[in-house]
């Protein structure tokens, strides 16, 4: 496969705007996400399959770690092929979270959705002013999803970990 083809072809595999001919069950729901590596971007993942609209956040300059987990990366930076594959069906936006600007950015697409899925180190979102805490009360009806290891109480809650 010539390099072109391949960058045509993870372009294409990419491309939110695709549309399938049967009736999606959750084409009203908008979804944003802030995830990192397997575990988190994979359940927005299955949920675009079914219609959501999701929104990806990545650290401006950085994107999501999985992007480069590649023996492949010296030649296809960016595109490895688990990235590609949980990156599918998503609207992706730079983003830096951790500064105002990018804040408020984030609080208005919350106020616009209906679920937020994050898979930080317990409290970080909190220590941010972006946790569930203060979300709902931008949007009551959010849904907020935390898929981080350890879950967010108990002895090992402050260890990363990123998948199950």
């Amino acid at each position: 496969m010539a390099k072109d083809d391949y960058f045509k072809w993870a372009e294409a595999l990419l491309d939110p705007a695709k549309t399938f001919e049967k009736p999606e069950a959750l084409a009203d729901i908008k979804i944003v996400e802030l995830c990192t590596l397997i575990l988190g971007p994979s359940l927005p993942s299955y949920l675009s399959e079914m219609g959501a609209t999701v929104f990806k956040i990545e650290l401006p300059g950085a994107g999501d770690t999985m992007r480069s987990l590649t023996p492949f990366a010296k030649f296809f930076r960016g595109c490895a092929m688990g990235w590609l594959k949980e990156a599918r069906n998503k609207y992706h936006l730079a983003l830096d979270v951790r500064v105002e600007e990018g804040k408020e950015v984030f609080r208005e697409l919350v106020k616009r959705s209906d679920v937020v899925v994050e898979n930080l180190r317990a409290g970080t979102m909190d220590k941010w002013q972006i946790g569930y805490r203060q979300l709902r009360d931008i949007n009551p009806r959010i849904i907020y999803i935390a898929l981080n290891g350890f879950g967010q109480w108990g002895p090992y809650l402050e260890r990363p970990s990123y998948d199950a």
